[in-house]
């Protein structure tokens, strides 16, 4: 069934750059590309308000679409203001399927993520960050 998701701009972050929120990825034609941003890029604000990669969700979800956001992001020594302009949150459509042959490695690797245990285990109230075009 498809979800609608929260807003992203476009924007998959690093984690491994943890606590910064280092642009990993920018997703083609979204909000964040059309305002410049770049990959390497850390972003510091949105809307004014400072943004960690545990309330970045919440501050980009404080807008609505079709709202001018204004952002600063890091790049190299400089500090640089943009303007996200936020286009339709994306919709997301998954689809599960049983392989009856997979190995038992798989399986269980299969159950265990359905069961929500695992490394990727996120909390409830924190939305996954996903490619997408807004």
């Amino acid at each position: 069934t498809p979800a609608k998701q929260p807003h992203t701009a476009g924007i998959g972050f690093d984690f491994r750059a943890h606590p910064l929120l280092r642009v990993g990825y920018l997703s083609t034609g979204s909000a964040a590309q059309r305002a410049g941003l770049r990959q390497g890029d850390v972003l510091v604000t949105i809307g004014g308000r400072e943004v960690t990669i545990e309330n970045w969700p919440e501050a980009l979800g404080a807008f609505k679409t079709g709202d001018r956001v204004p952002i600063n992001v890091r790049r190299g020594r400089e500090t640089i203001a943009a303007t996200l302009t936020l286009g339709e949150p994306d919709v997301y459509e998954y689809n599960i399927e049983f392989v009856e042959n997979a190995p038992a490695e798989k399986r269980a690797l299969r159950d265990a993520w359905l069961s929500g245990a695992g490394p990727w285990r996120r909390a409830p109230d924190k939305p996954p960050v996903r490619r997408g075009n807004n």
